[in-house]
C-alpha cells in the first residue's frame, strides 16, 4: 500500500511493503485511531467523513539502485518530483523512484519499450545460454528481464541457474529473495537474504531488503536492528533512515521517530513521504504548531493535494484557528471534487 496523498506509479517489480496495523502508545496500550489520521471519504447518507489513509510501500532496495540514484542526482539535482521513495529504494530492475511532471509522454514510451523488452525475453522457456556466452551473466540477466514482466516463475528458474554454477553470487540471492517475496514466500526470501548476508555481512541493500522484509510481516524488532545495522554502514542513506522512522511510528514511538524523518529531509529534501510521517510524528505527540509547519511544507511540495489539506484544516483546529481551519478544509473537499471530475472523465 501506499500513502494515500501520494499517486500510485507503476513498478516493474514490488518489494517488501508494511502493512497497516492497529497503532499503539510506547507502553503497548491499543489506542483509537486519532481522527486527524484520517481523510473525508464518502458515505451512505452522502455526507463526508472521514476515510483512512493507505501506507507507504517499504520496497527493496536494488544492488544497482545505489549507481542509478547517483547518475540521476547528476542529471536532475534541482528538480523536485512527485515522491515515491518509500523507503529503502527500488526493487532490482526498476529505473528509480522519484516521479516526474511528465508523465503522460514518458509512459506511454517506457510502456512501449516494457513491451520490446518483455518480447525480447519471449524465448527463453528456461532454455540454455548462447554458446560462447558467460552462463552465469545470461542466465543472471535474463532472471531480471522475465522479472520484470512479471514471468516471476521462469525468474525463479534463471536465477536458481545462476546458483547451482555460482552459490556465491550476492546479486542473484538478494534479487531471488525479492521475487519469492512477491510469490508469498517469506520464509524463503529471508532465507535468500540471510545467506546473502553470510556471504557478504557488509552489504547494505541486503541487509535494508532483509529489515524492509522482517517489517512488512510485523516483525519490527528484528527489522529496526537489520536497518541499524545499514545504518552503521551507510549513515546517510536517506531510504534506510526512513525506514526505522516508519518502524518507529508503526510501534507507537513516535518521538523517536522524529529525529529520523527529520534527518531523512536533511539528506533529502523532496521526500515527501518523511515529510507527511513527520508532520504526523508532532501531531500524534501533541506538538501541534510543528506539525502545522510540517503541513503546510507538504502542501506547497504538493499542492494539489487534498489529504494533507484536510489534515492541516484539522491540525489549525486543534490551534483555535478556526478562519485558517475553515480555508483549508474548503481547500481539501475543492481538490477532492476535481479529482472526482477528473476520474468521471477518464471513464467517460
Amino acid at each position: 500500500m501506499r500513502l494515500g496523498w501520494n499517486e500510485d506509479k507503476e513498478r516493474k517489480e514490488r518489494g517488501p511493503s508494511f502493512s497497516f496495523d492497529d497503532v499503539h502508545d510506547p507502553e503497548g496500550e491499543l489506542l483509537e485511531e486519532p481522527e486527524y489520521l484520517t481523510d473525508p471519504g464518502d458515505s451512505d447518507d452522502g455526507s463526508d467523513t472521514p476515510e483512512a489513509p493507505n501506507d507507504p510501500e517499504v520496497t527493496a532496495v536494488s544492488d544497482d539502485q545505489r549507481n542509478t540514484d547517483a547518475s540521476e542526482k547528476e542529471d536532475g539535482d534541482a528538480e523536485v518530483s512527485d515522491d515515491e521513495d518509500k523507503d529503502i529504494g527500488a526493487p532490482a530492475d526498476e529505473e528509480g523512484v522519484d516521479g516526474t511532471s511528465d508523465d503522460d509522454e514518458g509512459g506511454d514510451a517506457e510502456a512501449s519499450a516494457d513491451k520490446d523488452d518483455c518480447e525480447e525475453v519471449e524465448e527463453y522457456e528456461g532454455g540454455e545460454a548462447p554458446e560462447g556466452a558467460d552462463s552465469i551473466e545470461w542466465y543472471y540477466q535474463k532472471g531480471k528481464e522475465l522479472a520484470a514482466c512479471g514471468r516471476v516463475h521462469e525468474s525463479v528458474e534463471a536465477y536458481r541457474q545462476v546458483l547451482n554454477s555460482d552459490p556465491l553470487h550476492v546479486k542473484a540471492r538478494n534479487n531471488l529473495a525479492l521475487v519469492y517475496d512477491s510469490l508469498g514466500l517469506f520464509d524463503k526470501a529471508c532465507e535468500e537474504l540471510k545467506t546473502a548476508l553470510d556471504l557478504d555481512t557488509r552489504n547494505v541493500e541486503v541487509r535494508a531488503n532483509l529489515g524492509a522484509l522482517l517489517g512488512e510481516h510485523g516483525r519490527f524488532e528484528d527489522a529496526e536492528r537489520e536497518f541499524k545495522r545499514a545504518l552503521d554502514l551507510a549513515p546517510d542513506e536517506p531510504r534506510i533512515r526512513f525506514n526505522l522512522g516508519l518502524v518507529y511510528f508503526r510501534k507507537g514511538l513516535y518521538a523517536r521517530g522524529i529525529p529520523e524523518f527529520e534527518r531523512t529531509l536533511a539528506l533529502q529534501e523532496d521526500h515527501g513521504e518523511a515529510l507527511y510521517y513527520l508532520a504526523q510524528s508532532y501531531n500524534l505527540t501533541g506538538q501541534y504548531q510543528l506539525s502545522r509547519e510540517r503541513f503546510e511544507a507538504l502542501v506547497e511540495f504538493d499542492p494539489v493535494n487534498h489529504r494533507a489539506f484536510w489534515y492541516l484544516g484539522m491540525i489549525c483546529d486543534r490551534l483555535k484557528d478556526y478562519d485558517q481551519a475553515r480555508v483549508y478544509y474548503q481547500k481539501s473537499h475543492r481538490l477532492k471534487q476535481e479529482d472526482r471530475d477528473g476520474e468521471n472523465r477518464d471513464t467517460c
